[in-house]
């Protein structure tokens, strides 16, 4: 300012992320009649795009950091910068720039005990803010993303410098003409959860865009990870890329029947966590029960993994779209879990940091791979366990099938038929 066009003051990082998500699907390509038009991206021709609502965004980084920070407290500036964050699909960067404010907050909470401290200075009575540097500091040091779109990669990291600069002046920046920090060691260009011992021609390859983490320089683990991964189905994933589809059978243990892509990035996820480290994930909820997610479930109660499961059952949260998700925190080694179950949109609004019902992980370790069917009030405790005790399961009783299932929507099998 005033030469730049741009006002930090009037768009923020969360606006950069909506508009990018609004144009992430599409690119410009030569058409068939020889112009340039827009075509989907082939990352992007079987999901669809949608922005995580902010609320759901902040739940999500607070109870992943919530984990993180009473397995393992910070106390002093030098610790904190010794954690680190991944976003698994860093996308345009908004969990990773709300990690920004969240470190930040942190940071002052534990700079406010010595108010002299040069790297803090107050605005009002009691309201301090984080210098220039130090807020560099952590965005260089902690926080890490990764995504199989190159564009999405730029954003991010712009959606990132922008957030550092945000409520600075002339005042209160470096003298100096470098002032803002080289992020392209933090958001990296790849695949999340294929690594370089992937196999094919090159020409899938460079679609696919494996990934090395020891080449690419990242820490080999993390102290909290999170993100809304993909959501794509099996069908999906086939007809995508078939090589990759076959990798994740072949490297994930997770993957089973008619599983989906975001299994895939959860055992990724989990295996990424340092000790005491802790993963918030935003996911479908549907692994709870379904057959496909029989696996997944094992996986997460072998390892008495699952902190927290707030699930959000058949409410609409993306606008337009039938997703139907939960956040769910993952912390390997835990005693008890909570579930929360939330009918209403509204109860989440009123009270978004509601914790819910706690019990012992080993009630998971006792589902093991059956559908996790679980109680998120003493009541429906009471009620489920007497459903169990004097109850038998239709599985039991009738032989349950799943359909037709042909992987074509056109196509419907007749297997007694008569020719007339």
């Amino acid at each position: 300012s005033p030469t730049s066009p741009y006002s930090f003051a009037v768009l923020d990082a969360d606006f950069l992320g909506q508009v990018y998500e609004h144009f992430l699907a599409k690119r410009l390509a030569p058409l068939a009649d020889g112009s340039i038009g827009l075509v989907q991206k082939p990352a992007y021709e079987d999901r669809e795009i949608v922005t995580t609502p902010q609320p759901l965004v902040e739940e999500v980084i607070q109870r992943a950091f919530d984990a993180r920070f009473s397995a393992a407290p910070a106390t002093s500036f030098e610790e904190l910068c010794l954690v680190r964050v991944l976003d698994v699909a860093v996308g345009s960067g908004r969990f990773l720039v709300h990690a920004l404010d969240k470190l930040v907050d942190t940071a002052i909470g534990i700079l406010k005990g010595n108010p002299n401290d040069s790297r803090l200075y107050k605005v009002s009575g009691n309201e301090f803010r984080l210098r220039f540097e130090a807020k560099r500091r952590l965005l260089q040091d902690c926080l890490y993303g990764i995504d199989v779109d190159f564009n999405a990669v730029e954003v991010a990291r712009f959606s990132l410098m922008v957030k550092l600069l945000e409520d600075e002046t002339a005042d209160t920046l470096p003298d100096s003409k470098s002032i803002l920090p080289n992020l392209n060691a933090n958001v990296i260009w790849g695949n999340t959860v294929v690594g370089s011992d992937f196999d094919a021609s090159q020409d899938v390859i460079d679609e696919t865009v494996p990934f090395d983490w020891a080449a690419e320089g990242l820490p080999s683990e993390f102290d909290v990870v999170i993100g809304n991964p993909p959501y794509v189905t099996t069908d999906d994933m086939r007809k995508a890329n078939r090589f990759e589809f076959d990798y994740y059978k072949a490297n994930y243990s997770s993957c089973h029947k008619q599983f989906d892509k975001y299994f895939v990035f959860i055992e990724r996820a989990l295996g990424s966590l340092a000790p005491a480290g802790a993963a918030g994930l935003l996911v479908p909820n549907k692994w709870l029960t379904i057959e496909s997610g029989a696996k997944l479930r094992q996986m997460l109660a072998e390892q008495n993994a699952v902190r927290e499961v707030l699930d959000f059952g058949n409410e609409s949260l993306f606008a337009g779209k039938s997703a139907y998700v939960c956040i769910l925190v993952l912390q390997p080694g835990v005693a008890d879990f909570s579930y929360r179950n939330i009918h209403k949109q509204a109860d989440f609004e009123l009270d978004p940091a509601g914790k819910g019902y706690t019990q012992s992980a080993a009630v998971l370790a006792g589902f093991g791979e059956s559908s996790w069917v679980l109680p998120g009030t003493p009541e429906e405790h009471s009620v489920l366990t007497m459903l169990y005790a004097n109850s038998r399961k239709l599985g039991d009783l009738v032989d349950i099938k799943n359909g037709v299932q042909t992987s074509k929507t056109n196509v419907f099998v007749i297997s007694n038929f008569t020719d007339n």
